[in-house]
């Protein structure tokens, strides 16, 4: 894991040289930020809020949360808490196949 601003960052994937998929854990708020691929981040432990655009998403274990390319967003744990979740960049949103 790498120190972050907001607190810990771990790359399990690149693609093209860059971050595909991660491990993130948020000690404190994350900063305003926003990315050209759509981005989803699916909590593992703790709870917070994931600011997205105007949305304000309070999130816990099992959640996961799509922010569409071009949108501010940041995540933010629960006081007292660490928000850890796996997150991965793509270029398409999310689909369901059923089998």
């Amino acid at each position: 894991m790498n120190k972050t601003s907001f607190g810990n960052k771990e790359v399990l994937f690149h693609l093209n040289d860059k971050p595909k998929i991660e491990i993130l854990s948020f000690e404190k708020s994350g900063k305003t930020h926003k990315h050209r691929a759509c981005e989803s981040f699916v909590v593992m432990e703790g709870e917070g809020t994931i600011y997205s655009g105007e949305k304000v998403i309070p999130v816990s274990p099992g959640d996961l949360v799509t922010i569409p390319p071009e949108t501010l967003h940041w995540m933010e744990p629960k006081s007292g808490q660490v928000l850890k979740g796996f997150l991965w960049y793509h270029t398409e949103e999310l689909s369901v196949v059923n089998g």
